[in-house]
């Protein structure tokens, strides 16, 4: 059975499953906490996936070396 989350402005969402949706209310103040946390749970997974990303961990493994050698500039240098 799949389920899907579908979330609406107007303070409902919905689950759907397969052929079957069901809308539940909502107070305001719970609805927003819920979104929040899913912009939480998103960041997290993003988070995971770009250390994962093997382009990312180089790229990070090359700025930490250009530190300890200097090649670094100061902010007030470049802008």
């Amino acid at each position: 059975m799949k389920f899907e989350l579908i979330l609406n402005t107007s303070l409902t969402f919905s689950i759907k499953m397969t052929q079957i949706t069901k809308t539940i209310m909502i107070k305001q103040d719970i609805f927003e906490e819920l979104i929040k946390k899913k912009e939480e749970f998103d960041a997290i997974v993003e988070s995971i996936e770009l250390m994962n990303n093997s382009e990312v961990k180089d790229a990070i493994k090359r700025s930490k070396e250009d530190i300890k050698t200097g090649r670094v500039h100061r902010l007030e240098d470049v802008s």
